[in-house]
């Protein structure tokens, strides 16, 4: 289930997020996006390198979060190093902080634009 601190509705359609999806597959983070999709295809993975991708990273790092932080991160900033498509860093985002993700992989970051886009998170931002 998404904690709806999108600042709107998705920009996308229902179908340009699976295009999207389909077009930058694999994802490492299975994010959850609008239309009940979710970043992580299997038909399009990569079994044999994704043995370290969680497939319920949301509610799983949503409770490490609030166990830490508790229950918002309003008015906090968090940079998230090695980003990857930046799954740590949406729900960050949706428990209200303003994130920072880097990476220094190009393919990573235009997933994790991609994901930011789907969900209109704008205290959400990725650099190389």
């Amino acid at each position: 289930m998404l904690n709806a601190t999108s600042d709107s509705a998705s920009p996308m359609t229902e179908q340009e997020i699976r295009s999207e999806i389909r077009r930058l597959a694999p994802f490492h983070h299975a994010v959850e996006l609008p239309y009940g999709l979710l970043s992580y295809d299997p038909e399009l993975s990569r079994r044999e390198v994704e043995r370290t991708r969680l497939n319920d990273l949301g509610r799983y790092v949503r409770r490490i979060l609030r166990e830490t932080f508790g229950e918002s991160l309003a008015g906090r900033r968090i940079l998230d190093v090695a980003c990857n498509c930046g799954g740590f860093s949406v729900e960050a985002a949706r428990l209200g902080a303003s994130v920072l993700g880097i990476d220094v992989v190009d393919h990573y970051l235009e997933q994790a634009r991609v994901i930011r886009q789907a969900l209109g998170l704008a205290k959400l931002d990725y650099r190389k």
